[in-house]
């Protein structure tokens, strides 16, 4: 394998390269992700219709819950007392009502509300938790000065065809702590246990060994509505003496204007390895998560990768679906990429094959109180630097996860 020169990032914005485990267990605990849902481009177009017809409740009721989404509280109660009036007290109306008002703090006036939507429904828990949450001092409870949210997954690799490797697996855990609702503190362990054969190629029976990748990242930052940032610091340590131990420094941006923009950028720091040699590789990158809808988003992306005075890109792409309880996506990726450098590809570190066009696809399953059941599958082609020869790599991630 020809030894990887030095080569320096180059300057620009990079994805978050959340297009490619935009579901998975992994892909929300260390990236600066809203904790609130994507409501402007829906509520501009709401507000217009209202103000044509303002008569009409269903309108009027579905623009009271986008401005209580969107946390105008103030905005909300005004909408649903609106809507109370066209529908003689509903009970979605005033059960909105009475959360509007115990978001204000007046929850003298949101236990009315709660307890008229509750007798109208009393099957329906979410009056009931609007009351619990007020509490026994007259205000809603206010969010906890720490919040926890872990991971956990469990990657399986299938090597199709490759003459060194065939399975391998790889759990990980994580932990994010989110403090006073919006500064990010993370940590995240990724083990990858991957059986080499040392001699002789596929199918021939030569002697093997087992390459034990470990991986600490650790990040900080922040989220709001409008804007997050996420710097990170990954270790990547192998106690086989396959590649030795390598760095990695990076950061992640978004920018959140009905649309969101990512940016992203890494270096890493190889140590002396028998695939890599030691080397400054970096990556670039920049992407949209872009709405199609309330439950259907499109995120395109593009990577770029610099190694050894070579640039390596790729287009990514992925449609999902989100509808609250169960989350769906599917995408591919056109291009070339070597040297993966993200803490999200859960592969061999120093993979020394280039990665080709793939495919990947994903499912995520609310489990209740945020947590949620996830899958990702991901199919990548690999082509060997030395004699152009192909193989396919197969890794399928589950998990779980408390959901940002």
């Amino acid at each position: 394998m020809r030894k990887v020169g030095r080569a320096w990032a180059a300057l620009g914005v990079a994805f978050a390269l959340l297009a490619s485990v935009p579901v998975g267990a992994q892909a929300q605990q260390l990236e600066p992700e809203r904790r609130t849902p994507v409501v402007e481009p829906e509520l501009l177009e709401l507000r217009a219709l209202v103000e044509r017809y303002p008569q009409d409740y269903a309108l009027v009721l579905e623009l009271a819950w986008l401005e209580f989404q969107a946390g105008r509280y103030a905005e909300a109660e005004r909408r649903y007392r609106a809507a109370s009036a066209l529908s003689r007290g509903s009970r979605d109306a005033r059960l909105g009502l009475g959360w509007a008002l115990a978001y204000l703090g007046r929850c003298d006036e949101a236990r009315v509300e709660l307890e008229a939507a509750n007798a109208l429904d009393p099957s329906d828990r979410r009056a009931r938790e609007g009351l619990e949450a007020c509490g026994a001092g007259g205000w809603l409870a206010p969010p906890p000065a720490i919040a926890w949210y872990p991971s956990l997954s469990l990657t399986g690799h299938v090597y199709a065809g490759a003459a060194e490797r065939d399975l391998g697996v790889g759990p990980a855990a994580g932990l994010t702590a989110v403090l006073s609702d919006h500064a990010l503190l993370g940590a995240f362990y990724r083990l990858t246990d991957l059986p080499v054969r040392l001699s002789g190629g596929q199918g021939s029976g030569g002697r093997r060994t087992h390459l034990l990748q470990h991986e600490l990242w650790f990040g900080a930052g922040f989220t709001t509505a409008p804007v997050g940032f996420v710097a990170r610091y990954g270790a990547i340590l192998d106690r086989t003496g396959y590649s030795g131990t390598s760095h990695a420094l990076g950061g992640s941006l978004r920018w959140s204007f009905g649309w969101d923009a990512y940016a992203a950028g890494g270096l890493s720091l190889y140590d002396a390895s028998l695939l890599t040699g030691a080397a400054v590789v970096g990556s670039t990158a920049v992407g949209l998560r872009v709405p199609l809808g309330r439950y259907v988003a499109v995120r395109p992306g593009l990577r770029l990768g610099f190694v050894d005075g070579e640039t390596y890109g790729a287009f990514v792409a992925t449609a999902g679906v989100d509808a609250g309880e169960v989350e769906l996506y599917l995408g591919g990726t056109l291009g070339r990429e070597r040297l993966p450098v993200h803490w999200s590809i859960p592969v061999v570190y120093n993979l020394p094959e280039r990665l080709g066009e793939g495919l990947m696809a994903g499912a995520g399953l609310e489990l209740g109180e945020r947590w949620r059941a996830t899958a990702d599958y991901q199919l990548r082609r690999l082509i060997d630097d030395v004699d152009g020869a192909e193989s396919g790599m197969h890794l399928l991630t589950i998990g779980v996860l408390r959901a940002l």
